[in-house]
């Protein structure tokens, strides 16, 4: 997956939780540095999760590239609740990805 493609299904991750267009989400920089999203996507070692909030949802990415909103799995126009919850404890998200703390 590119890295701009990641940074995409984040937000359209978002807005299918939050059943509404993309184009009526806060902006992600409101919340998060886009550039970092595109930094993990490129991660290879190691298993990782990395959390972060946008607005009142819960967000969190895999090494794998799987995206959780709310601990369900987004997959491609819909959100999942089937899917393990991988998700960070006890750290803040800057911590979870520096130290390679996988989720539960």
């Amino acid at each position: 997956m590119a890295e701009t493609d990641l940074v995409v299904k984040v937000v359209e991750a978002i807005a299918n939780a939050d059943g509404v267009d993309q184009e009526e989400l806060d902006p992600l920089y409101t919340y998060i540095d886009p550039g970092m999203l595109e930094n993990l996507s490129g991660r290879e070692k190691g298993e990782w999760s990395f959390t972060f909030q946008y607005a009142d949802y819960q967000v969190t990415m895999t090494q794998d590239e799987q995206i959780f909103v709310d601990g369900e799995l987004y997959t491609s126009g819909a959100l999942s609740s089937s899917a393990p919850l991988r998700l960070v404890f006890g750290h803040s998200a800057l911590d979870s990805v520096d130290r390679g703390c996988s989720g539960v």
